[in-house]
């Protein structure tokens, strides 16, 4: 869930409404419950992170400004990879032409 508006979101799973992550957006918890990905975005660009769901230190799994704007990651059903929304170049206009991107994510993801 994310919670506020910008610049002062941050994401929060279930109930708690405790801040784990700031300036995150698009939030997927893995099935298996234990992390999470997001998009991140500071101000200088988007990166795609992954951390845990009980909050502490998330890596960047797609650098900043590896891409013009991420959106919309969401976990394989088995966890071993991301797929998300990516555009490679701000002058495209056009939402529909955004490319989806795979990742995929270690024993440790």
């Amino acid at each position: 869930m994310v919670h506020g508006s910008c610049p002062n979101r941050f994401i929060a799973v279930g109930s708690s409404r405790q801040p784990l992550y700031a300036d995150g957006s698009f939030p997927d918890v893995a099935p298996d419950g234990r992390s999470l990905t997001f998009v991140h975005d500071d101000g200088t660009g988007a990166s795609l992170r992954l951390g845990s769901v009980s909050g502490g230190d998330a890596r960047d799994i797609v650098p900043v400004n590896t891409f013009t704007s991420i959106a919309g990651p969401r976990y394989a059903p088995d966890g071993t990879r991301i797929a998300f929304t990516a555009r490679l170049d701000c002058d495209d206009d056009l939402l529909f032409a955004a490319r989806p991107w795979r990742i995929s994510l270690g024993s440790d993801g």
